[in-house]
């Protein structure tokens, strides 16, 4: 079990009613029951009884204590005492003392037990167990505070008495040989379920009894079984309601192993109808708050945010099921875009490796004592989060092949890994697990979750599930001591190398140390700790009415500093002189594969085109390929030959099969294991190890002596005219300076991309000229340059898309995470979806023109910046499009405008001053919970001026705020939608249920 500080106890729940009925009868009638039972639950009044053993005084064989009997008083000793002259000794051979009998316990009771404890090494539990029903049960050996100067430390359980258990057993327990000593056992038992959550709104779930009892049936037989398998997470319809709103959905229990439905709060994943969400989240998870650490897990989450580290969504709410209270469980988000978006990253794939043999090997390893020595990682296909959706879009599966193939590059462990992995955001995401004495429980292959993302064509980690043992306050740093212990064997195993190998990179090692020497310096964390304070004191508070002792350890964290501090220079010199010799073990692998696992998604097919596929042997036995499922008539066809594919013995073994038709399926026997099965068609090519960079980096030295200048560790392109004929690509670290006079024509598959600042300066007489006379040229893009680019009297003609080897850009010009000023440039003729793209940047535009573009004019994504005097002309979308940003607009004109002259989505501010807005569809629309200022505007010949509405029901409504605003030939002022709001000069105005606008 990964934490043994939750209650392992199963959860509060309904007695069940004996009826049937249909699914719509049932959920019809808890739709209509909802508004009858909301808010009915009156919370009960609350006391305590106190029930004290302090181990001095026995009659007949057990301790009497207040009138109380404890059984065990046999191991009774007077060698140690926290208090009074005795405690209880207990050993291996004598391992229970204290034992104390509850009867007539109700469902809804909440215990807390607390025990001093006497250990050199921490061994020695408190538990808590249900008699009537044998898998009620918790033990924590984890203390909640610091030994104190005689050695006693202190453990505790908080409990809560779930249905069907009427008789309990508290008592402490030692199976070890170190002997091991307890006092002053104290028992408290509270009559109250429902504390208030200051800050906190509950969730509310509602479901069929009848669903619920099989839920319960379903729960006690993964628990018998040890694991969570696809039977136990079947879906179950219910109505949820959070503050005041209600929803439907479906509700079905989450996890892998059974610590998910021990404890007394079991662990769901909920997914929402209707495209509706609960605070920004349309599919999230509840669990026991200790299944993660309690607020340990919190902050981490809070720690890799403010670095700017992919991580999910993380609180804490209290839940309601059934119009009975639960408790506080922690709040989740799964991975969906709403993750990406919400921190500022674009729709795109999240990839994830297959548990699936990993999980089965561990489930025949721990309960029918078989051991494997199977290749999970190695043999683990790629599997997608949401793969019907991206099939669905020809853009989200070009990022999907992309996706694959650079995690391809990353399971084979290619050293170069700056050209696949965003080498910063991981360099900072294991930075903190090691300030914060974490695990690498996150960074195991099965916990991995990978964002690829598509501007930068790098994966970037999603990081979760941290936890583990975190901030314990032990001596060692887990992060150094994991890695220098691996030099100490010959050859490491390819799951654990696949932590040495990133290190092997000096560009990662660097940013790794940089930034970890950033976070123990001074200043960092005490900043950290105050910009987070109010949200520390709000979850502290929150916990402390179920679990008083647990909050947000800031001293413990400031003693991890301290310690990196003083091992640091250690790891330091290991990474010199050691890091070297750790190689992974590919020579000396065992080929024992049990049939029953090495039949388990043996095959894998890859549709490489319509009719040609690939099929891949990662079992132990021989594969016979003998027929497939026709696409067309859905008929069995058999070979005319069986189709052999060899054992796999830790390589994949992989042939292509040609066929007449398009096939669904792929039919299988494994002769040895008498087994046949049939494998399902990925509808993509087999992973390859590549990234576009790669391609990119081999033309570099052949373009150097043609156009490019190297001085001075920068590159300069030859002044002249120049026509480039594929992707120009400049590396990080450097600087590309275009002069004055230079003319660059782009032909077919031309075009610039650069990983550094560019200074393109030309002259009002002598500008710079980037022009293409093919539509399919490659356009200008400025990747995550660290440095500011300046763009001044550039023209820029007919620029197009990135598009390279599965590498797709929206934009004709683009800059991400690359600041920019602009000034006197021209794009023109743009045949891209957006002229100019800038994407997770600072930038400041002036006396720019963008005209005759296809779609967009200038599309700024999670931006801030400024566009001052610059007119946008003959555009055929939207003239300015901010998403995510914070703009101002300034003495700038707006002309001829397909759609929106100017439009602001997901949380944008946007500010207009002294602008005019010329033939557009609509004048200004603000959209999911943005901001419009406007004033001084003119707006004239539209057909809106300006309108506001939801287009992402996780954001909300948008508000608009005018003031002085002319209007010439506009049909309608405004168009405001239910939820969004105008204040026009002062005056608020509602929006109204029933808008014309949302299409847009």
């Amino acid at each position: 079990m990964r934490n043994e500080n939750f209650n392992e106890c199963s959860a509060i729940h309904a007695h069940t009613q004996e009826f049937n009925m249909q699914y719509l009868v049932r959920f019809l009638f808890l739709l209509i029951s909802l508004v009858c039972i909301l808010g009915c639950h009156q919370p009960q009044s609350s006391y305590a009884q106190r029930v004290f053993c302090d181990a001095e005084t026995v009659e007949n064989g057990k301790f009497i204590s207040q009138g109380e009997f404890f059984d065990h008083a046999n191991y009774q000793t007077d060698e140690k005492a926290f208090s009074g002259n005795h405690s209880v000794l207990l050993q291996k051979g004598r391992e229970y003392g204290m034992t104390y009998h509850i009867n007539d316990v109700k469902e809804g009771e909440r215990f807390i037990v607390r025990v001093k404890r006497h250990s050199k090494t921490s061994k020695g539990s408190l538990e808590f167990a249900g008699r009537k029903i044998g898998l009620c049960h918790a033990a924590t050996s984890r203390a909640i505070n610091k030994k104190s100067v005689g050695g006693w430390d202190e453990l505790e359980l908080n409990m809560l008495i779930p249905f069907g258990v009427d008789s309990v057993l508290i008592y402490v327990r030692n199976n070890k040989d170190e002997p091991v000593y307890f006092d002053d056992l104290e028992i408290l038992r509270y009559n109250t379920t429902d504390p208030v959550y200051k800050g906190f709104q509950p969730i509310k779930f509602y479901l069929d009894s009848l669903d619920l009892a099989e839920m319960v049936q379903l729960r006690e037989a993964a628990v018998q079984g040890e694991v969570i398998d696809d039977k136990t997470k079947k879906e179950f319809s219910c109505i949820l309601s959070y503050k005041g709103e209600h929803f439907s959905g479906t509700i079905r229990f989450k996890g892998d192993w059974t610590d998910h439905l021990k404890s007394d709060k079991w662990s769901y994943r909920i997914e929402l109808d209707g495209g509706k969400t609960i605070m920004g989240k349309r599919t999230f998870s509840i669990q026991h708050p200790g299944t993660r650490g309690f607020a340990k897990e919190w902050l981490l989450h809070k720690l890799l945010q403010r670095e700017g580290v992919l991580t999910t969504m993380y609180t804490f709410l209290p839940v309601e099921m059934n119009d009975k209270a639960l408790g506080l469980y922690a709040f989740e988000e799964h991975f969906e875009k709403q993750l990406l978006e919400s921190q500022d990253r674009r729709e795109g794939v999240i990839l994830k490796f297959d548990e699936e043999l990993f999980w089965e090997a561990m489930l025949l390893k721990n309960r029918d004592n078989i051991h494997h020595n199977f290749p999970s990682y190695e043999a683990a296909y790629i599997k997608p989060f949401g793969k019907k959706r991206l099939l669905k879009s020809k853009s989200l599966k070009k990022q999907l092949v992309l996706g694959n193939n650079l995690l391809e590059m990353y399971r084979t462990m290619n050293p170069d890994i700056d050209i696949y992995l965003d080498v910063e955001r991981y360099a900072k995401y294991l930075a903190i697990v090691t300030l914060t004495n974490t695990h690498a429980h996150s960074a195991e292959w099965h916990n991995q979750r990978w964002y690829v993302n598509p501007v930068s064509a790098k994966l970037e980690p999603i990081v979760f599930d941290l936890s583990d043992d975190f901030v314990s306050g032990e001596n060692e740093n887990k992060i150094f001591s994991m890695l220098m212990k691996m030099h100490e064997h010959e050859s490491v195993s390819t799951k654990e190398y696949l932590h040495a190998f990133v290190f092997k990179n000096q560009k990662f090692q660097q940013r790794y140390l940089a930034h970890l020497e950033r976070m123990i310096g001074a200043g960092y964390l005490d900043s950290t700790l105050k910009e987070l304070n109010s949200e520390i004191n709000e979850i502290d508070l929150a916990l402390s009415q179920e679990y008083p002792n647990q909050r947000v350890e800031k001293g413990v964290l400031f003693d991890n500093v301290q310690k990196v501090k003083q091992q640091l220079p250690g790891f330091k010199t290991w990474l010199k002189d050691k890091l070297l010799l750790v190689q992974p073990d590919t020579a000396n692998r065992r080929q024992d594969l049990h049939p029953i696992i090495s039949t388990k998604l043996p095959v894998k097919v890859y549709e490489q085109s319509n009719t040609s596929y690939v099929i891949e042997n990662n079992g132990g036995h021989q594969v016979s390929v003998f027929g497939y499922k026709s696409n067309e008539s859905k008929d069995t066809v058999i070979l005319t030959e069986e189709l052999k594919i060899g054992v796999s013995h830790w390589q994949r073994n992989r042939v292509e099969l040609q066929l007449n038709e398009k096939a669904s399926a792929i039919y299988y026997r494994i002769d040895e294991a008498k087994f046949t099965g049939e494998a399902d068609i990925f509808k993509w090519p087999v992973p390859r190890s590549y990234s576009p960079r790669t391609a990119l980096i081999s033309n570099l030295a052949k373009n150097q002596s043609d156009i490019l200048v190297i001085k001075n560790g920068g590159y300069r392109i030859k002044k002249g005219t120049h026509t480039i004929n594929e992707l120009l690509y400049i590396p990080s670290g450097s600087t590309l300076v275009i002069d004055a006079g230079t003319e660059l024509i782009l032909n077919e598959g031309g075009g610039l991309l650069s990983e550094s600042p560019v200074q393109i300066i030309g002259s009002e007489k002598l500008p710079v000229v980037i022009r293409s006379e093919s539509q399919y040229n490659q356009g200008i893009t400025v990747l995550q340059a660290n440095g500011e680019s300046t763009l001044k009297h550039v023209q820029f003609q007919s620029m197009n898309n990135l598009s390279f080897d599965g590498w797709v850009l929206s934009g004709g010009i683009n800059f991400y995470e690359s600041d920019v000023v602009m000034d006197n440039c021209t794009i023109s003729d743009g045949r891209s979806e957006d002229a100019l793209n800038i994407i997770r940047s600072n930038f400041a535009l002036s006396s720019c023109k963008i005209k005759n573009s296809k779609s967009d004019g200038f599309d700024s994504d999670f931006s801030k910046g400024s566009v001052v005097n610059c007119t946008f002309t003959d555009i055929g979308n939207d003239a300015v499009d901010f998403s995510g940003s914070k703009v101002e607009l300034k003495d700038c004109e707006l002309l001829n405008i397909g759609d929106k002259a100017v439009s602001v989505g997901e949380q944008s501010i946007l500010i207009i001053k002294h602008s005019t807005i010329t033939n557009a569809t609509i004048g200004v629309a603000a959209k999911d919970r943005s901001h419009a200022s406007l004033s001084h505007l003119e707006i004239a010949d539209c057909k809106y001026g300006y309108v506001a509405y939801t287009k992402k029901s996780e954001y909300g409504g948008a508000t608009i705020k005018t003031e002085d605003i002319t209007l010439k030939n506009v049909e309608k002022e405004w168009d405001i939608e239910l939820k969004s709001k105008l204040i026009k000069d002062g005056v608020t105005i509602p929006g109204t249920e029933y808008s014309k606008v949302t299409k847009y």
